[in-house]
């Protein structure tokens, strides 16, 4: 390479560094991007019930891991599963005594950066005799009774 080539060269590479865009430390993750999970057994418990979990639907992972969580307050990893040959993935995890009896929780998969790329539909923790508590509103959402939201959105008919 000749001198001149390669102080175009050089040139070329420092404007192309400096006009580059800047990235994102994190990619953000769009609603609709996320998966359900297919299958929650059971879905409803108090702390410490043990929850099944399996599903065939999520972006091929090396690993895959298992949390639980409410909408807007964050989740706590529980159990890391490898995934099949077809990308399902299942495994076991116990409902923590943190779990919060008031609002319904959800199963969440996490990537590899925990990334959230599955969740699960509602899982009600409840009191160890079997019930929970739930602040909302009565709407007219139901079809032959009334209805209920609670503060996160979920309807109850």
């Amino acid at each position: 390479m000749t001198p001149t080539r390669l102080l175009l060269f050089a040139t070329a590479l420092t404007v192309g560094f400096v006009a580059a865009e800047p990235a994102e430390a994190q990619r953000r993750v769009a609603p609709d991007s996320l998966r359900m999970i297919q299958e929650v057994s059971p879905m409803y418990g108090p702390p410490g019930t043990e929850v099944t979990v399996y599903t065939e639907n999520l972006p091929i992972q090396a690993a895959v891991h298992l949390g639980v969580g409410a909408t807007r307050t964050g989740f706590e990893a529980l159990f890391t599963a490898e995934q099949g040959m077809w990308g399902e993935v299942s495994g076991t995890i116990t409902i923590p005594e943190t779990a919060p009896v008031d609002r319904a929780v959800l199963l969440v998969a996490f990537d590899a950066i925990f990334a959230p790329i599955g969740l699960s539909e509602p899982f009600h923790v409840t009191r160890p005799d079997g019930t929970l508590r739930r602040t909302g509103r009565v709407t007219d959402e139901g079809v032959e009774c009334i209805a209920f939201r609670d503060g996160d959105g979920y309807l109850y008919t």
